[in-house]
């Protein structure tokens, strides 16, 4: 039995020189994955000349408007906007029952059988869209001033909508967290992620994703 200890016990040190190696080899790589994650760096686009883009100003919509105050509506008459498209936002109480007419038809099938792909990700802080007693204008969250820096370069955003699961004495609601892929957001805020989808996008090439979005949505329109 004396030689199956001796093999036992050199097969323990080979384990523990590999292991030794090993956690050596992995301690500087979480570091530096931690430093790369967390550089304050602006935001930028992949491409280093916006003319090596295909997708760039590709969108063929005119300029947003908000449509909510005085002063934007008549720059939509001036673009003959004279209804509401679908996508707007809308109120999705149980129940409710729109009365726009529209001329388009929901797309029921699968994505993938659309030959649609995914052009964009972003979200919203708040809902655009509205739902009473589930993410409306008496939902809570953390506080919050009107019209607050809230993007990067200090833009200012108006929120939407907030949900009411918030309880400020949860800390599932309140514990910091340290956001490595995302800028300003905020552990108990209501965020609505959108994910468009387009059949005349990029779809399987370098340009697939895209910001803006529209230039993705509208790429490769014929």
């Amino acid at each position: 039995m004396a030689p199956l200890k001796k093999d036992n016990s050199q097969l323990d040190i080979t384990l523990g020189v590999f292991g030794v190696c090993a956690t050596l080899l992995l301690v500087p790589t979480v570091i530096l994955s931690i430093i790369a994650n967390h550089r304050n760096q602006p935001l930028h686009t992949r491409f280093s000349a916006p003319e090596d883009n295909a997708c760039a100003g590709k969108n063929p919509l005119p300029p947003n408007v908000d449509c909510i105050h005085v002063e934007g509506r008549h720059l939509l008459e001036k673009a003959n906007v004279t209804k509401t498209d679908p996508q707007d936002g809308y109120n999705l109480t149980k129940g409710n029952q729109g009365n726009i007419e529209v001329d388009y038809v929901p797309n029921t099938e699968p994505y993938w059988s659309s030959k649609m792909c995914p052009v964009n990700v972003h979200w919203h802080m708040g809902t655009e869209h509205y739902s009473l007693g589930e993410y409306d204008e008496n939902g809570g969250g953390p506080q919050r001033s009107q019209d607050q820096p809230t993007a990067p370069d200090n833009q200012r955003v108006r929120p939407g909508y907030r949900c009411h699961h918030f309880d400020k004495n949860d800390r599932r609601f309140t514990t910091p967290y340290l956001w490595q892929h995302c800028i300003n957001m905020q552990v108990g805020e209501t965020y609505e992620v959108h994910w468009p989808h387009s059949a005349a996008g990029a779809c399987g090439t370098f340009n697939q994703y895209q910001t803006p979005f529209y230039d993705g949505m509208f790429c490769n329109l014929d």
